[in-house]
């Protein structure tokens, strides 16, 4: 037998092979929308697949982001796109309208990209009747009622966090990210999981395993999971070990301390296997302190940037608050504070998409979906639109304001929905995020008054990721304010 003629038959037999296949899922889904036609639905158009193995995925790299290229996509193609991601089509949806077609989708798409540190039957991926139930469960210890039981505990770490900002020895080089990244994890892990976060060192050595694989699973998103076997993919494992070691240090901790019933406890009497525990936890324990981490450090980037809306906060703090201690009662007064919030998680878009499955019959402004297929919610393209805001590039807090014939009284609801909206999966924090982000921002600028370290750019880009963040280091200086 001639090996090298073999050789070279499979050289070039198995990558037509590969195209073969590609192209006929390709005209599989055209054939799919073809038919659609019959019946007086729409066509949906978009960009052709870049690379045939990996979509459009090095389109998305090109363009900085998944964001920056929906952007473009929805500007040449409408409110409803279709995109690739690898060899499967994706419906991505860029508008109210669009939105409001999809609000009783409940169901999530897989994403192997993340599924090793979360487990693939955690409440992100499981679907159904059984994601239902567990989240009828957790959502009891996320409610607007059950978030206010934590405000004191929101208020002490703020209070003690300002004590140390307070006695730094440089408070003109103050990285504001590790400070937030400090009081939001704390605030999760002891409102939910115990008492394993209140200790500095722990939440230490889990940042540092954090900055290690979140990285890693943003790479997966358009690379793919490491290859088995690799040095590479032998460290990322090694990463996860070690986080779900902290997960089980939680656990033994709680159980041990006789502490509180927390959110913890339902977890795990959810008669789930140890992998989904484990999965349930972190979902909750990330997604209870990236968002508001990462928005409290853009507010006060913000807050340092724009200082005459610096001193429209704190004279807020002073007409609501005067000289007594934050209480539960005075957020709702703190309506500019919330606009500033509202306006941070607009401009920089902290949680850029959302996503769904397909049911059987969708059809969203008049396209028809084939049923099991992915749809992106581009929240950040609206959110940053000009269709809805005027001048959406400006940072402009009064956007929000609430009276009659302002600019959100006429605008559609969805076109600002951060956490989501659709199926009764949106982001179950929100309660959580508002009352952490308010108490800590509240305090913070009512203690101190935030200016831009010479190192910190006043233009500042944005990394676009799972969630976005400041591409360079914010870093402030901090001046104590005098007594009021």
């Amino acid at each position: 037998m001639d090996l090298t003629a073999c050789s070279c038959a499979v050289y070039y037999v198995v990558p037509f092979v590969i195209a073969i296949a590609i192209l006929w899922q390709l005209l599989e889904w055209e054939t799919k929308l073809k038919r659609n036609r019959n019946d007086g639905t729409k066509v949906i158009h978009g960009p052709r697949p870049s690379d045939p193995t990996l979509g459009n995925f090095p389109d998305i790299e090109l363009a900085g982001g998944l964001i920056s290229y929906l952007k473009r996509a929805h500007a040449q193609y409408g409110d409803v796109v279709q995109v690739w991601f690898g060899d499967k089509p994706v419906v991505s949806t860029a508008s109210p309208g669009a939105f409001t077609d999809q609000v009783r989708l409940f169901d999530k798409p897989e994403m192997s990209f993340i599924s090793p540190v979360f487990g693939s039957r955690s409440i992100q991926f499981v679907n159904g009747p059984e994601a239902r139930e567990r989240r009828r469960k957790y959502d009891m210890y996320l409610s607007k009622d059950a978030v206010h039981s934590h405000f004191y505990t929101f208020k002490q770490i703020a209070d003690e966090t300002t004590c140390q900002l307070g006695a730094l020895e440089d408070p003109d080089h103050v990285t504001i990210y590790d400070v937030a990244f400090q009081m939001a994890c704390r605030a999760v892990g002891v409102a939910l999981f115990g008492e394993y976060f209140s200790h500095d060192d722990n939440i230490l050595t889990f940042k540092a395993l954090y900055e290690q694989f979140w990285p890693v699973l943003e790479k997966n998103f358009t690379s793919g999971l490491p290859e088995e076997g690799t040095d590479e993919s032998e460290h990322f494992y090694s990463i996860v070990q070690d986080v779900h070691h902290i997960v089980r240090s939680m656990i033994e901790d709680h159980v041990t301390s006789g502490t509180d019933r927390k959110f913890i406890d339902v977890v795990m009497e959810s008669n789930l296997d140890q992998t989904t525990v484990y999965g349930d936890i972190l979902v909750y324990l990330v997604g209870g302190f990236h968002s508001v981490s990462t928005t409290l450090t853009w507010c006060l980037y913000h807050a340092a940037l724009y200082p005459q809306m610096q001193t429209r906060i704190h004279g807020e703090l002073s007409h609501v608050l005067g000289r007594a201690h934050i209480q539960p009662s005075a957020l709702p007064e703190l309506k500019y504070l919330r606009w500033f919030i509202d306006e941070t998680l607009r401009l920089r878009y902290v949680a850029p998409v959302a996503t769904r499955l397909s049911g059987n019959n969708t059809k969203i402004q008049g396209y028809h979906v084939p049923e099991q297929t992915q749809i992106i919610h581009a929240l950040g393209v609206v959110m940053n639109s000009e269709t809805y805001w005027e001048h959406p590039e400006r940072f402009n807090p009064e956007r929000f304001d609430t009276s009659e014939n302002s600019d959100k009284a006429k605008r559609s609801p969805l076109a600002f929905c951060p956490f989501g909206f659709a199926g009764r999966r949106m982001c179950p924090g929100k309660a959580f995020f508002y009352d952490e982000a308010l108490i800590f921002l509240g305090t913070l600028i009512r203690a101190f008054e935030f200016s831009l370290a010479p190192e910190t750019p006043t233009n500042m880009a944005i990394t676009e990721g799972l969630l976005t963040r400041p591409r360079d280091k914010v870093v402030l200086k901090i001046k104590k304010r005098t007594c009021e």
